[in-house]
């Protein structure tokens, strides 16, 4: 049986890595637009909007990961439940008795 990550890292790090690219893209071309359509707000509030983003959204990125990383873990649960598996030894499985 090979055995993998719970929680497949990689996958994590592409994603927090695009987001964090997308807010520090997005904070200069909202502070561009917003200037073009007569906005008052700084630059400094945009890219604290981004922070603030960024933040937020690795959390869901992580709790997403954990989530699916909890499912899977009750999926081989639900493996290691059934009545075959079991960590008594068979000698006193056969005799009728439990550690």
């Amino acid at each position: 049986m090979v055995e993998r990550e719970v929680i497949d890292w990689r996958r994590v790090a592409i994603r927090i890595f695009g987001i964090g690219v997308a807010c520090v893209v997005g904070a200069p071309v909202a502070w561009l637009v917003g200037r073009a359509l007569g906005g008052e707000r700084s630059i400094v509030g945009w890219f604290g909007f981004g922070l603030l983003a960024f933040v937020f959204l690795s959390a869901v990125v992580v709790a997403s990961s954990a989530l699916r990383a909890m499912f899977r873990i009750g999926e081989a649960g639900e493996r290691l439940a059934r009545p075959d598996v079991g960590i008594t030894p068979p000698q006193l499985r056969r005799r009728g008795r439990t550690c």
